[in-house]
Formats: C-alpha cells, sequence, structure tokens
C-alpha cells in the first residue's frame, strides 16, 4: 500500500501544476494576433516568437509550444506566402540554393537534436545549459512532482489477500528479475533531483517490498545522491512490511534518517485474517520484531493500517494497540476493489472504474458507511485525549479543509496528478491506483522525466478529478473537504443516474458531518493562534 502521508510528514506539499488551457481564450487570440503580424511584417515566426510566449506567457509545456508553434507559423505563411509571389518579391534562384543547402540542414538537425536528447537521458555534460533545461522541460514555471519508486517492482515475500499491486507482475509478461539496475538508478535520481525546484528533495522507495533488495542497493542509493545532489538537502522513505528488517538494516536506516512506514492492520487477530506469507503463514509475529529493530536503532517511523471488510468493525481494538505498539503518525487507508471474473489481455483482474469487463466489489473491499463509523469511533477517542500526541493523516488533512488550506493528501486535493509511479525499468506511471497500460507514460531512459510528467495527458489526468465530478457531488455540502476523493473509487452512480459517484460517499458525509463543530473549534484556535490541543476538554465537556 502506497503511504502518499510519508512525503507529507517529510515536508512535502502537492504542487498545483498551472494549467494552461484554462487561461482565458481572448489572451490566446491575443497573442496569436501580435504574433502574426510580426511574422507579416519580419518573416520571423515559429522559433523566436512562438515558442517562448505561449511558454513564458499561456505556461504550455515545452514540446506542445513547439508543435503549436510550427503549425500557427506554417498557416499564417500559407496566407503570406501567394501575395509575396504575385508582388513579385521573391528571388527564386536565391531560394533554389537555399533550399537545397535546406535539405541536408534540415538531417544534420535531425541527427543533432537526437543527439542532445541522448546527452540529456545519459546525464552527459550539455552542450549549452539552455538546450538541455529546454529538453528536460526544467522552466521555472513548471511545479514540483514526487516519484514513488517501485526499485523491486511488484514482487513481495508477502501474498497479502487484498494487494492491489502484486498482479501487476502480470504487465511484465514472463520476467524473472524485477531488481532496478544500476543505470537506471543513477539515471532516475539524477533526473529526479534535477527536475526539483525545492530546496529538499524527498525520495520515497516502496513495492512490492523494497528491502528485498537488500542494504547494498539503498547504501547505493545514498552514494548516487550524495553525488547529484548539489547545494539541494536529500530526504529519504519507505514503506516496508518490516519482516525483513534486521540489527543491520536498523543501523543502515538511523544513519542515513531514513522515514519508515510500517504496515501492520492491528493486533494478531485482525492483522493476519488477510497479511500471510507465500505458504499462508501468519506474519504479524514477524512485524513486530521489525519494528522493534527500528526502536532499538531510534528510526524514525509511521503505521499504516488497511481499513478492509473485516476490520472496519473493531476500530478502537486497532487504534489502541497501535499507540501501545508506540505508533504516533497513523494512515488508514480504506481498501476498496473492483474484481472482474477473469483476467483482461494484460492479466489483471483488479481493475480501474468503468472498465469493459464486467466487475464485482471486492469480498474484502471496506463497506462504505462503516468506513466512515470507523473513522468516527477512532475520532471520538482521539478527540478527546490525543490530540497533539497522536497524528493520523486524515484528521490532519480534514483540520486543513477547515481551515480554507489546499489539502496536502492528494486524495482529497481538488486536482491530483503530481504523484506519480516509477517501476523497476523506468515506466512511468500516471499514479499507484493507476498502474494500468492506458495510463503508462513512458519510460525516464526514452525521454526525460521530467518531460514525461508535464504531458498534456497526465495534466488530462490530474484536472479530470474535478472536471468529472457529477452535480451530485458538486452541490454536496462536503465537498470542500472531499472534493469527490480519489477517481479509483468513482464506479457507481449518484441518485438521478449520473456516473463518477465515490464508492465511500456515504461513509465521507458520515464523517465530515460528525466531525464538523470540533474541526469548526480548532481551526478558530488555531486562527486565533490557540493551541488546537484545546479542543480536548472543549470536547469532553460537549459528550458528557
Amino acid at each position: 500500500m502506497v503511504a502518499k502521508y510519508m512525503l507529507r510528514r517529510l515536508g512535502k506539499k502537492n504542487a498545483k501544476r498551472r494549467k494552461w488551457r484554462d487561461r482565458g481564450n481572448g489572451m490566446q487570440y491575443i497573442i496569436g494576433f501580435v504574433i502574426a503580424l510580426f511574422i507579416a511584417l519580419t518573416g520571423v515566426g515559429a522559433g523566436t516568437i512562438t515558442v517562448p510566449v505561449l511558454v513564458l506567457f499561456l505556461n504550455v509545456p515545452a514540446p506542445v509550444a513547439v508543435a503549436i508553434g510550427l503549425m500557427f507559423s506554417a498557416a499564417i505563411k500559407l496566407i503570406l506566402v501567394p501575395s509575396q509571389i504575385l508582388r513579385r518579391n521573391v528571388a527564386w534562384r536565391t531560394l533554389g540554393f537555399m533550399l537545397l543547402g535546406g535539405a541536408p540542414g534540415v538531417l544534420v538537425g535531425s541527427l543533432l537534436l537526437r543527439r542532445l536528447v541522448i546527452r540529456c537521458i545519459a546525464g552527459q555534460p550539455p552542450i549549452c545549459p539552455g538546450v538541455q533545461c529546454f529538453f528536460e522541460g526544467r522552466f521555472p514555471v513548471m511545479a514540483n512532482f514526487q516519484i514513488m519508486t517501485k526499485p523491486m517492482g511488484p514482487i513481495c515475500n508477502l501474498d497479502c489477500t487484498y494487494c492491489y499491486y502484486l498482479e501487476k507482475e502480470n504487465l511484465y509478461g514472463e520476467q524473472k528479475n524485477f531488481r532496478m539496475k544500476d543505470e537506471l538508478l543513477e539515471s532516475y535520481i539524477r533526473q529526479y533531483i534535477q527536475s526539483q525546484s525545492a530546496a529538499t528533495v524527498s525520495f520515497a522507495w516502496q513495492g512490492g517490498e523494497p528491502t528485498l533488495l537488500g542494504v547494498p542497493f539503498f547504501e547505493r542509493v545514498i552514494q548516487l545522491q550524495a553525488k547529484y545532489c548539489g547545494d539541494k538537502r536529500i530526504e529519504n522513505a519507505f514503506q516496508t512490511n518490516g519482516t525483513l528488517l534486521d540489527d543491520q538494516w536498523g543501523e543502515f536506516l538511523a544513519r542515513n534518517s531514513f522515514l519508515i512506514g510500517i504496515s501492520i492492520d492491528g493486533p494478531a487477530e485482525i492483522h493476519d485474517a488477510y497479511r500471510v506469507d507465500k505458504g499462508g503463514r501468519p506474519t504479524h509475529a514477524r512485524v513486530l520484531r521489525g519494528l522493534e529493530v527500528l526502536k532499538r536503532h531510534k528510526v524514525e517511523f509511521n503505521t499504516l493500517t488497511v481499513v478492509n471488510q473485516k476490520t472496519s468493525y473493531q476500530p478502537l481494538e486497532i487504534y489502541r494497540y497501535l499507540k501501545s505498539i508506540g505508533s504516533r503518525f497513523m494512515q488508514f487507508i480504506p481498501i476498496v476493489e473492483e474484481v472482474a471474473a477473469a483476467p483482461d489481455s494484460s492479466g489483471l483482474r483488479l481493475l480501474k472504474p468503468y472498465a469493459p469487463s464486467r466487475t464485482t466489489v471486492s469480498e474484502w473491499s471496506v463497506e462504505p458507511l462503516q468506513y466512515g463509523v470507523f473513522l468516527q469511533t477512532i475520532f471520538d477517542e482521539w478527540v478527546r485525549a490525543d490530540v497533539g500526541r497522536t497524528f493520523v493523516n486524515l484528521f490532519d488533512v480534514a483540520l486543513e479543509s477547515w481551515m480554507g488550506m489546499d489539502q496536502s493528501l492528494c486524495v482529497f486535493a481538488k486536482t491530483c496528478g503530481s504523484a506519480l509511479v516509477m517501476e523497476h525499468n523506468g515506466d512511468l506511471y500516471s499514479c499507484d491506483h493507476f498502474v494500468y497500460p492506458d495510463n503508462k507514460l513512458g519510460n525516464i531512459l526514452e525521454r526525460p522525466l521530467a518531460a514525461l510528467a508535464g504531458l498534456p495527458k497526465q495534466v488530462r489526468f490530474g484536472n479530470a478529478k474535478q472536471a468529472a465530478l457529477p452535480s451530485y457531488c458538486i452541490e454536496c455540502d462536503v465537498r470542500f473537504a472531499c472534493n469527490g476523493e480519489c477517481p479509483k473509487h468513482r464506479f457507481l452512480k449518484t441518485p438521478s443516474g449520473e456516473p463518477g459517484l465515490n464508492y465511500l460517499c456515504a461513509g465521507y458525509k458520515h464523517f465530515f458531518h460528525y466531525i464538523d463543530p470540533y474541526m469548526q473549534f480548532m481551526a478558530n484556535e488555531l486562527k486565533h493562534e490557540r493551541a488546537p490541543a484545546n479542543v480536548m476538554a472543549w470536547a469532553r465537556n460537549r459528550q458528557a
């Protein structure tokens, strides 16, 4: 399970990518008029005027700007050329020699262009820093993005019943070796650091199970990060099931200040219901041994707990247990999956909304309203006794909503698309929950990472989170806190028959309505520079 909260704990906020398509048509019309006027007067067009104007004033991605510039300039010149011929302004002999030279010039330019791109991808010294910035898409107007890296792909030593990522192995056919190669690792680390404008760059390593790679792999990660970081600060986090952690791991993680997410669903009888190894054996005792390693070496950790059909009915047992084992930062992730009767052409059975195959909700998926009750029950105890001592990511993000802030967790943000996933071979996908063939953006060894992250396809994916909301959601009184939640869960129809309603809608409505007075109180305390923990006494009196 992907712990997006870990990136937020490291100080990362979901970047808002500027939406150049939303700029007014009037601005685009004025730019078109001015450029056409310059082309008519000077003959100068696509490269010199159009592309820089599109990039700087409309924030159009560089590759798209080039294509628009060429097409626009060609269309305008088709109108202008006949008038120049009629006026007999063309020196045909000079034009002929220029065309003879132009043909090989185009060929040489195309070959040079390919070489420049290869140099950028390979990390070789740029012929010109400006050229490298152009091909890598590193313009000041481009927002930061985050990558969740799968250096071991979907390979794991456990066989959790509800895991949505294990079957992604089928996307790679008969491939047996999923270990990320060193040349790809180096290219990724270099490209990712260069793509980030912030002073701190956060890496998130997930899976599958990243500890299968061993400590030497991550020692190499640290070496490469030091090689390319310059004056930037590097932070690392990874999500693990904890079963392979030992003192060698503990010493390495402590020495390099890794933040670790431990997957644990509660006490043994709850955890072992679904979280078993390849032989079907329970794993809870092994997870606790791994957790003790982290504590012994003073490695910072948080816990990730999957809320499924069974665990959703035991909220306090789980919450109190997590506190008892020392968890101060908790994530509660709802599991919701649509299952097809047979695998699709890619070998996948867990499909995304509105897939062609007929699907049913899996038996392990949490029930919508019960998820809301689960959260409410934990919130009741937390708001009376644990505010400021125990941190639950969903409660933190809810307070952001009531404060009128942009939500830092992508599922509750208005738009998404800035948290991508890279597989072991360099394939880049739109999101951890959308690792499907038609959500593949490309490979970072074939096209620069920053360029792939800024593709119009990815911009459309992120903007669709808001644009595709049904009117039922748009008019909802808790939309400000929910924003339709994750698009992966939007496979129901509204009461009026409109598609796109989130499966968990009933649960979120229940929860957000319940916490409203408490959130209003805490938001008011913060606005007056008082501690939100004051809500505990207020809540105890209110519930007395």
